[in-house]
């Protein structure tokens, strides 16, 4: 079977790799059932991390994600599932690619430092997107691929923005999206002007501790403290 199997390196591989390829195994498992293949994969990586700890293992899981693609992400639709190779994948976005952040492996892996360790310290993935190609990616995939259950790379509309949204309030047109984007414009444009504290509420504040991968980016990239 697919599922996760407690025991060696190579029946955890052999989970994702099953899962990956999307095929007739896949589909005698999960059916269409994207979202239990995700778990399942999920699960798989997890484990995968722990083993990795162990020198004689870490070749190995090295060279399995080298060679296919391993790294698996839910689409946008979440019934499908994305497989990277490690050259594609990414752990987080900066405000200038932030509308990728769906395909990132921060918001699918939790943000958690265990994740974040295995994926980009052992295996190489980048840890932030810094630039949007504005082709599609090298053996990303195209609409012939929507039937498929697992898709093979990206494709140019898991870069794109997801649609704008409006609600209605008080007889006010919002856009949240919109509105959290001219925020994050605000506090940068604070940043370049040389302030040395940008104040925030304390509830927004207590959001922000640890800081969201993105933030973190900036920060890093800004040369500005994360505490």
């Amino acid at each position: 079977g697919v599922e996760p199997r407690l025991g060696t390196v190579t029946d955890l591989l052999a989970t994702l790799s099953n899962i990956a390829a999307g095929g007739r195994t896949f589909e005698d498992v999960f059916g269409d059932d994207g979202r239990a293949a995700w778990h399942a994969a999920k699960e798989a990586v997890r484990r995968l991390a722990t083993l990795s700890s162990e020198e004689d293992n870490r070749d190995a899981v090295v060279n399995a994600f080298v060679s296919k693609r391993l790294v698996l992400v839910p689409s946008r639709s979440g019934t499908q599932l994305v497989a990277l190779a490690v050259d594609e994948a990414f752990w987080a976005t900066t405000p200038a690619t932030l509308s990728a952040s769906r395909i990132a492996l921060a918001t699918h892996y939790d943000d958690d430092e265990t994740f974040r360790r295995f994926f980009v310290d052992l295996l190489g993935v980048k840890p932030c997107l810094d630039a949007i190609a504005t082709t599609r990616a090298p053996g990303g995939s195209d609409k012939t691929q929507e039937r498929l259950l697992v898709q093979q790379g990206l494709s140019a509309e898991d870069l794109l923005p997801p649609a704008l949204t409006t609600t209605t309030v008080s007889g006010r047109t919002t856009n949240p999206a919109a509105e959290s984007a001219a925020l994050a414009h605000r506090a940068l444009a604070v940043v370049n002007r040389g302030d040395h504290v940008l104040a925030l509420p304390p509830t927004v504040a207590r959001h922000l501790d640890p800081l969201p991968p993105g933030l973190a980016c900036v920060a890093d990239a800004l040369g500005v403290p994360r505490r």
